[in-house]
């Protein structure tokens, strides 16, 4: 065989295995080719393998019919002049019936759907406060999905959610709002501390109040005993002595407490007990035995200082 019959079929086995390797596609899962014939519109890949006509079709960049998402950045003011930044999410994806329409309907669709986040943001935002964005930032998403939805979906384009991911006011406005935050939470601690002890003080007093009334019926009740027991001993002496009057009775009752209390008195080791005179010369007696008791006194270690009694203080 000839050098020229070798380089003839040589040509043409590369030239065959070139249009094969042109003819032969292998498209992943979602994901679509659009094939074009000189230009034009031919059909679309599907995944799996595919076949189109080598020289004369050509198929065009993978096309994701994942869902996507695109993160759209807005900086704007609110009605009270604050400047924010609103972070808008906008997730979507290509209609597997309309790819056709979303390959060459649309040039730069990221950009075309920015344009409308952009159009709708703008158009709500200034007219609310900065403490209605963030309460209303959900009303806002769905107007701008709402948006979206009627304008791509003729293009192919179906608009699953529209999310607003942030809020950023400027720095010190955060700041200025932090602190506002911080105070009414400060007075709101104080509030409840000075209830707190309002409260206490409420239940102190009436816990006061309450034991001064059963102690006043303590004592209302200790003064009826012993009324009742003065009477019965009144009544017992006037029963064993005949002729004694109620005078008699008392001095005689008073007599009896000033021993008993005397007994009480001379029961305590070291305690000394004076003796006062309501007479004229009850001075001198009240030094003589004043001066007995503080020899006693000296003379037995630890013994208690005189103690007075007397005819007035046994009536009082």
């Amino acid at each position: 065989m000839s050098t020229t019959l070798i380089v003839i079929f040589s040509v043409i086995g590369l030239f065959a295995l070139i249009s094969l390797i042109l003819a032969i596609n292998v498209v992943n899962q979602k994901t679509a080719l659009v094939v074009e014939r000189f230009g034009e519109f031919k059909k679309i890949m599907k995944p799996g393998l595919n076949w189109k006509t080598p020289w004369i079709e050509w198929a065009s960049e993978p096309i994701s019919l994942r869902l996507q998402e695109l993160e759209v950045p807005v900086q704007t003011k609110t009605q009270d002049n604050v400047f924010v930044e609103i972070l808008v999410a906008i997730q979507f994806l290509i209609k597997e019936d309309k790819i056709m329409e979303a390959h060459y309907k649309f040039t730069d669709p990221a950009g075309q759907i920015k344009s409308y986040v952009f159009d709708v943001v703008l158009a709500k935002v200034p007219k609310l406060e900065l403490d209605k964005v963030f309460t209303e930032k959900d009303d806002i998403a769905k107007s701008i999905k709402e948006t979206l939805t009627n304008t791509m979906s003729d293009y192919g384009y179906d608009i699953v959610n529209s999310l607003i991911n942030n809020v950023r006011p400027d720095e010190k406005v955060v700041d200025a709002m932090n602190e506002i935050n911080a105070q009414k939470r400060l007075k709101d601690a104080a509030r409840e501390e000075g209830e707190g002890k309002k409260i206490k003080m409420v239940l102190e007093a009436e816990a006061e109040k309450e034991s001064k009334i059963l102690q006043g019926q303590g004592i209302a009740g200790q003064r009826e005993a012993i009324a009742k027991g003065l009477k019965k001993s009144v009544e017992d002496l006037k029963g064993a002595v005949e002729g004694a009057d109620a005078q008699t009775v008392m001095n005689t009752i008073m007599l009896t407490q000033h021993y008993d209390t005397m007994k009480e008195i001379g029961s305590h080791s070291g305690s000394t007990a004076i003796f006062l005179n309501p007479g004229p010369g009850g001075m001198n007696d009240i030094m003589t035995q004043m001066m007995a008791a503080t020899k006693a006194s000296k003379a037995q270690p630890g013994a208690k200082e005189p103690v007075a009694s007397g005819a007035e203080e046994q009536q009082s």
